[in-house]
């Protein structure tokens, strides 16, 4: 038996997710997964383990190298992985890194996966905001990064930076097992706010919103797993995970702005360049008109559910690629 380690980054659910949906697909050919994610994650995992009847070894990590803005909101802490952690990623036969670089330093048969790395973020945002302790790390995993020889990157999301290697091999959004648990029948008066499980968009609300119409819930994507019906739409922080169950559910998903985020950002960019998003931009002060049309957001759903046809694919697909590259 062979052992695949998934580390994902700690900065939202989305990295983890859809680790575990991977995982599943290498199960399927007789290797052993573990799954190194937070506490955070693997506690928002539950559910959806529980609905698909999946069982992983989950070892819990930390943030050991650079990661992304809640890593930095709550400190910028950098520890040393535990014997147990390096000994883990030690003994796997292939390593698969969602965002995160620090596992190459324990393991070079490693691949990179997701749309963006870390370095790529903060070299946009702007590293200058790190203290001595972190820049060094961030020099660091600067060399780390040269080691790196495959990176299977998400072609319609992927964010462009400085840092990249020439194996990089693109691949589509996942499709997920779970999906097929998403409702079918639509609530026509009901609009989901999706902040995302960083934390860091809690300031948004729905005060300003004037539409008595329709009933608003603060409920996240993954939470379309065990709901009986979907919403007309989604509003909210455009993070990728968000984004792919609206694509895979044929929700329309609309962000209230851009925000001063490079990953984001990015995000929006790209569901414009995809036609995915309404003519006009929309932000707090236009998005009642917009909720007002309903026409509006039936046409977006069909859209949203034409376009995941072509731009997913099978775990299983992914899985083969990475075995025949590594």
């Amino acid at each position: 038996m062979k052992y695949v380690g998934l580390v994902s980054s700690g900065n939202g659910l989305g990295h983890s997710r859809r680790l575990i949906h991977l995982a599943m697909s290498f199960q399927e050919k007789g290797f052993i997964p573990k799954i190194f994610a937070s506490q955070k994650q693997i506690k928002n995992l539950r559910s959806e383990l529980d609905t698909l009847r999946a069982t992983f070894n989950f070892i819990e990590i930390s943030s050991y190298g650079i990661d992304g803005p809640v890593w930095l909101e709550n400190g910028g802490l950098i520890v040393k992985p535990t014997t147990y952690v390096i000994n883990s990623i030690q003994e796997c036969d292939l390593i698969i890194s969602d965002n995160s670089i620090w596992p190459i330093k324990f393991n070079n048969k490693f691949v990179l996966f997701g749309h963006f790395n870390w370095l790529d973020y903060w070299s946009i945002r702007g590293n200058h905001q790190f203290p001595e302790r972190i820049l060094e790390v961030y020099k660091e995993e600067v060399t780390l990064f040269k080691e790196i020889r495959l990176w299977f990157q998400f072609e319609d999301f992927k964010l462009k930076g400085e840092f990249n290697i020439k194996n990089v091999i693109p691949i589509k959004l996942l499709k997920y097992s779970s999906d097929l648990f998403f409702p079918h029948k639509m609530d026509e008066k009901s609009a989901w706010i999706a902040q995302g499980t960083t934390g860091l968009d809690e300031n948004i609300n729905i005060d300003f919103i004037d539409d008595s119409s329709l009933k608003f819930f603060h409920r996240e994507t993954y939470m379309l797993v065990n709901s009986l019906e979907k919403p007309l739409v989604i509003i909210g922080r455009p993070g990728l995970g968000t984004i792919r169950d609206c694509l895979a559910a044929g929700i329309p998903f609309i962000p209230l702005q851009k925000y001063l985020d490079p990953e984001l950002d990015s995000n929006v960019n790209n569901l414009e360049k995809l036609n995915l998003l309404p003519l006009i931009e929309v932000n707090q002060f236009n998005l009642s008109q917009h909720l007002k049309d309903l026409n509006l957001h039936k046409e977006l759903g069909e859209l949203w559910s034409e376009n995941w046809q072509n731009s997913s694919q099978d775990c299983s697909d992914l899985r083969d690629q990475i075995l025949s590259y590594s």
